[in-house]
């Protein structure tokens, strides 16, 4: 739906930088650590989407006002479900999973090591991609 957007705004695809980082973080660990990542995130990203919702409203954007809301939904599930299933396991299995803060603070530590091997000629790559959707968005603010 975001990339959908972005296209009908001009950008192109090669100009979207889509990542699956934060999931990705988890390859080779315990399945708990993705069940943690799809809770941890998902949570920790719902507020956002509220208050862009509010900016595409104060822009007179209702389909991306729209779209914002649909995301905010779409969290809200996944972070039921994480929430859900991570209880689940550890009424099913006592003591065999960390608890949910431990599991948290494992998805933000792998999420930071991602972040932390990354290059200076990827960290340039995503700082010009980064500047350039900015350039493009104040230009299509003005026209």
């Amino acid at each position: 739906m975001g990339y959908e957007r972005l296209r009908k705004w001009g950008y192109e695809p090669h100009e979207l930088p889509l990542g699956s980082y934060i999931y990705d973080s988890a390859k080779g660990q315990p399945p708990i650590y993705r069940l943690g990542m799809l809770h941890h995130f998902e949570s920790k990203n719902i507020g956002k989407k509220n208050e862009r919702a509010e900016a595409f409203a104060a822009l007179e954007d209702a389909l991306s006002q729209h779209d914002m809301e649909f995301d905010w939904a779409d969290e809200t599930i996944h972070a039921h479900y994480g929430s859900k299933w991570l209880v689940a396991l550890a009424e099913q299995y006592p003591g065999e999973y960390p608890d949910r803060k431990t599991i948290h603070a494992h998805c933000e530590a792998f999420v930071q090591a991602v972040i932390a091997s990354a290059t200076d000629e990827e960290r340039q790559a995503i700082t010009a991609i980064t500047e350039a959707m900015i350039a493009k968005a104040e230009a299509n603010l003005i026209s």
